[in-house]
């Protein structure tokens, strides 16, 4: 898993989700998902292909087909 960089939350904008959720979590307090938030916007390599997409996009193949879709 290669993590992605999050740029601080300006408060207001909701266009990038991964920065306006890190702010919201600030917000909250919660520093254990914050630690997390960058692997779970970041990317991962298939071990079947070597395909590098973002790791949701693995998840949701993991979870109904497969790695490859397979």
């Amino acid at each position: 898993m290669e993590p992605v960089s999050i740029a601080p939350w300006d408060g207001k904008s909701i266009e990038d989700e991964p920065v306006w959720f890190q702010g919201l979590l600030y917000r909250m307090g919660n520093e254990e998902a914050i630690r997390f938030l960058p692997f779970v916007y970041g990317t991962c390599v298939c071990p079947d292909c070597g395909k590098r997409a973002a790791y949701w996009d693995w998840l949701a193949k993991f979870i109904g087909y497969g790695w490859c879709g397979g």
